[in-house]
């Protein structure tokens, strides 16, 4: 390993780790079928919205640019999802007032994006911070950021939508 990049895993904070173990396993509870009220179908796609939209202003802060991209992202992955209609066999029983959602390794995937995106986005900007001013980079990060966090909003639309 280049002492550059063992200098990078040397800087970054222990929480970083335990983090990436904790989304894992998150990852992995989704790839189960699985039985959720309304309620809680709602909860990870906010918690995964909060924690991009936390990135985009950590890194960028209010930029006009940044939150349009974020919010472009979002309704780009609501649109995009619409079309796919994922996740597909979600069943809803009105007698448990309970969705049935078949496991699927995209939101590992998804998590992972968003974890990893921060990740290289934050030493990025500490080994370059005029990049913080950049509106095109703000507007790439923010996009992506949104797209992935947006996608687990237009999921969980989507498994709604099917219990009506």
């Amino acid at each position: 390993m280049s002492s550059f990049l063992l200098q990078i895993l040397q800087r970054t904070p222990p929480w970083v780790g335990l983090l990436f173990l904790v989304l894992i396993g998150l990852g992995v509870m989704q790839s189960r079928t699985r039985s959720l009220p309304r309620t809680r179908v709602f909860v990870f796609p906010a918690v995964m919205l909060g924690l991009s939209l936390f990135g985009v202003w950590s890194s960028f802060g209010a930029a006009p640019i940044s939150l349009t991209a974020w919010g472009g992202g979002i309704l780009l992955a609501i649109l995009l999802n619409r079309i796919l209609g994922l996740p597909a066999g979600v069943a809803y029983s009105p007698a448990s007032r309970r969705f049935t959602v078949p496991g699927s390794w995209l939101p590992l995937a998804l998590m992972m994006a968003i974890f990893f995106t921060r990740y290289a986005i934050t030493v990025t900007i500490a080994i370059s911070p005029l990049l913080r001013e950049a509106a095109m980079f703000a507007g790439a990060v923010s996009l992506v950021y949104g797209l992935a966090s947006g996608t687990f909003f237009a999921r969980a639309l989507h498994i709604v939508r099917t219990g009506k």
